[in-house]
C-alpha cells in the first residue's frame, strides 16, 4: 500500500488524504460511488505524494494528473485541464 517509501505517521496520514482526494474528487473513471473501488487510484499516490511533499507547483501537479488520465488511463475528457487544476489545488493545500 505504501510502496517502498519509508513513511512517518504524518506521511501515512498524507498518503491516505491524497488517496481520498483522488477517489472522491478526481475520479476520472467515475467509480467513487462504489466503496469497494476505494483503492482504484492508489497506484498513483506515490508519484503524487512526491510532488506534494516536494516543490511542485499547481501547474506541475495538474499536468501530472492530466498525464495520468491520458497516458495511463487512456481518457480524453474536455474539462481535463480545469478539473486537474482544481484537484492539484486541493492536493497542495494538504501541505499546510
Amino acid at each position: 500500500m505504501y510502496e517502498e517509501v519509508e513513511v512517518s505517521r504524518y506521511d501515512k496520514r498524507l498518503w491516505r488524504e491524497i488517496n481520498t482526494i483522488l477517489f472522491r474528487d478526481w475520479d476520472p473513471i467515475g467509480v467513487n460511488d462504489e466503496p469497494q473501488c476505494e483503492d482504484e487510484y492508489e497506484s498513483y499516490v506515490g508519484g503524487i505524494y512526491r510532488l506534494v511533499v516536494g516543490d511542485a507547483d499547481c501547474f506541475k501537479l495538474a499536468e501530472h494528473l492530466a498525464r495520468i488520465e491520458t497516458e495511463s488511463i487512456g481518457l480524453e475528457k474536455p474539462d481535463k485541464e480545469e478539473r486537474c487544476r482544481r484537484i492539484a489545488e486541493q492536493l497542495l493545500a494538504l501541505r499546510s
